[in-house]
Formats: C-alpha cells, structure tokens, sequence
C-alpha cells in the first residue's frame, strides 16, 4: 500500500492512493474481497498533535492554509482458498473452439496433483501433478520464492518428465497435422529451468530464466516434417535464456477496464549441441479507458520477431499459439518468423459486480460468495504473419487478417472469465466459440 502512517495529504490524493492500494491487493490474487474505508480521527491531545504537526513541517510537507486534519484507515480483506487438488484438463488444440470443431478425448491432458498458493503465509506457489492421457509424465514448479522481506527479490524453478504418443508435426490447409504412434512414444523430453526476478516496485519485474530440456522422437516425425525442429538427429539438448520485463498499470490483472501494460521478452535458443540457434524479441503493449459510466475502450498491440540459422517449425508457431489470437481465426493457424497482431475492443457493463450467497454453504466462508460481473464487448482485430519457408497450403501466412465478433464475458471468483462470442473473418468464415480462463488450476 503506498500510504504510509504520518503521510500528508489532501482528500483527493488520498483517495486515489487508496484506490491504488486496492488494485495492488486485488492483483496479488490472495483475497476474495477487499473494502479499504477511512474516518477523520479524533486526536485530541495538544502535546501529539503539537508533535505531529511539527513532524509535518519539518519534512517541508505543511500547507497552514489548508491546515491539518488526521484521518484512520481500516483494511477488511477476505482471504482465499489456497489449497487446490489439482485437477487440470488441458486441450492440445490451441483453444476449446478447435478442440470441439475436432472433438476427440484422445487430444486431453489430465493433471492430477495438488496446487497450493501462498505457501508458508508467504505467497509462494507450489504444485505438483502427474500427467495423465495426450501427454504423460510429472511437473514440479516453485516459484515467487522471496529472498528478501520486501520481495524485491525471488526465485522460480520448475522440473518436469513429458511423453507423448502424438505430436503436432505441421500445419496443412492452416490447421495443424496431429500423428500418433500407438506402440510408443513420439516424443519424450525431460527438463527444467530455474528463474530470478527483480521486483524494485510493485507494478515492475524484470525476469531471467535459464532452461535446459532433452528430448528424444521417433524417426516417423522428421519423415513426416523434415524441418520439424531444424535437425536431423532423433536427440535434441535445448538451452534456453530469456529476459521478460514488464511494466503493469492496469486496475486489474485479471479483467482490465483502465490503465496501460508494457511486456518485452528477448530469448535465445540453442539445440542440437549448439548447431543450431535461434532467438526471438517480443513487446506487448495494452491501453484501456473508461470512455463514460458504463462504456470502457481497449485496444492491444503484440509484435515478435525472430531468426534461426535453420528452417524449424516448432519455432515458427506465431497466431493460433500460447494466447496469440486475432478474433474468428479460432480455428485456424499462422506460422512465421515475425508477426504482429492489433486488436480493438468496445465493452459495455450489462451488470455491475454483484454477489450471490449460497446460504447452505455458508459454514465454507471462502466460497459460498460468489461475485460475478457481466460486460458485452464489441472486437475487431487485424493481423500478420511474415513467413520465410511458406507451404502452397498454408493461405493465411504473408496475408492480411481482419476478424470482429460480438461477445459476453463473465467475470467471476478465483480469477475465471467465462466468454460466448460470435466471430468471423475475411475468409467468410464465422462461427461461435466459447472460452474459460481460469488461474485455478
């Protein structure tokens, strides 16, 4: 909270400054609700508030013609629930539209494990889970593991063991080729990586990681795509370095209305014991308005370059690929070297945040209220993809994309986001989509 005892300053400031304190605890993630209240205190001592003003004046602070008046802040929080069985189901399509377009239980991945945030009181996050069904294997993360009291400074590490018996080996007719070999494994891999973050304020991090994974394929994938990772040996040794910082002046890291966030990643990627490198930089840059009482404006810039001494598709992986989107391409996907993607979003308030008491639950104090907010929102977005190895069947790669769709967005407890949405696109395709984004799990 950037409010300290003995501060001073006018109404005005202080009321955004509480404001502000309450965006940060929002954005920790620890508390399911957050009510900051404040009243003018009632110090009636001459020889404490001789002391107090004269405080004032010495730091250069004291304006005698609005004169001093003392106030007391009281901070009610309602903490959340911080152990989770884990139970993750993830779709090794790109999102839940392609997987349903295409539904199949064989392309799902269950974690089974345990998820606990906020370990020790301390805001660390653990989990572990075995991995079950598309890929196989264990994951172990820690991370946000502070090595100082103001957690200016902390540290991450995960390890993990993953096989699978398919492997996404390319993309045809801009949807990407899924093979399976039923008496093994396509692909096994085992790794980890180990990360430091410098936090020197609250809405800053900057991030280095360094990463290392061995992988082993089948030859039936390099016969399928012989460019699938830029080397013909079945063996792969990955090093990875990356640097991340970012910059977030957003009211809310899950759902923002109003504020601006910068993000700038630079990696460097070598395999094949170092015969072949690649790198790529990637900035992000997010503004949000509120244009009246119920009317909010968004707009989003993502762009990302990279080069490679050799031709490798898993590198190339640019729209349809970890959140890369541009609205009615659900179903589809753009390789690439280098892209950039703009998106504008209109949003209306349908509901204020309300909250809805499950009395029968009430003994479970962290979950028997559910908050939930309804917004409609309106989005346009455009695209690119600049391809330097382009296949005849791959149309969307060096063209212009344009898509908008109409769309609901539920924002609940714990962080989830439900969407309904209707796209379409340039190439006369639309369609309805439905996602979940959900930090739970």
């Amino acid at each position: 909270m950037p409010i300290e005892i003995g501060s001073y300053m006018d109404e005005e400031r202080l009321l955004k400054k509480i404001q502000y304190s309450r965006e940060n605890l929002q954005n920790t993630s620890l508390f399911n609700e957050i009510t900051i209240s404040y009243q003018r205190d009632s110090i009636t001592d001459p020889q404490i508030l001789e002391l107090l003003k004269q405080q004032i004046i010495d730091r250069g602070d004291y304006n005698p013609e609005k004169g001093i008046a003392f106030y007391r802040l009281k901070v009610d929080v309602a903490e959340r629930w911080y152990y989770w069985p884990l139970i993750n189901i993830k779709l090794e399509d790109r999102n839940l539209s392609s997987w349903l377009k295409d539904f199949s239980f064989e392309k799902i991945t269950f974690g089974i494990g345990i998820k606990i945030d906020n370990l020790w009181g301390l805001n660390h996050d653990l989990s572990l889970s075995g991995i079950f069904g598309f890929e196989k294997g264990l994951k172990l993360s820690y991370s946000n593991i502070a090595l100082d009291e103001k957690g200016i400074h902390a540290l991450g590490f995960s390890i993990h063991t993953l096989f699978n018996k398919t492997a996404n080996v390319i993309a045809k007719d801009n949807k990407p080729i899924y093979i399976k070999n039923e008496e093994g494994f396509l692909e096994q891999s085992v790794g980890g990586h180990v990360s430091y973050t410098f936090r020197p304020e609250i809405r800053i991090r900057h991030t280095l990681s360094v990463g290392f994974n061995y992988t082993t394929l089948k030859d039936s994938v390099l016969i399928y795509n012989k460019n699938y990772w830029g080397s013909d040996n079945l063996i792969n040794r990955e090093y990875t370095v990356s640097y991340n910082y970012s910059f977030d002046q957003r009211n809310s890291v899950v759902y923002p209305t109003e504020g601006y966030y910068i993000d700038a990643n630079a990696t460097g990627i070598s395999g094949d014991d170092f015969s072949f490198f690649c790198g790529k930089f990637y900035a992000e840059l997010q503004y949000y308005k509120q244009l009246s009482k119920r009317w909010y404006w968004g707009t989003t810039l993502r762009a990302s370059t990279s080069f490679k001494n050799k031709n490798a598709y898993i590198y190339d992986r640019a729209i349809g690929y970890n959140n890369i989107n541009v609205s009615g391409y659900d179903l589809y996907v753009a390789d690439g070297q280098h892209f950039v993607t703009y998106g504008n979003s209109v949003k209306f308030l349908i509901l204020p945040k309300k909250t809805l008491k499950i009395n029968f639950l009430s003994w479970l104090s962290k979950f028997y209220k559910i908050p939930f907010t309804i917004y409609g929102k309106a989005v346009v977005d455009m695209g690119y993809v600049s391809q330097k190895y382009p296949l005849p069947f791959n149309t969307l790669s060096n063209s212009f994309l344009i898509g908008g769709g109409l769309g609901i967005d539920i924002v609940t407890y714990y962080d989830i986001v439900l969407n309904f949405s209707y796209a379409y696109n340039k190439m006369g395709v639309g369609g309805f989509f439905f996602g979940i984004k959900s930090p739970i799990f």
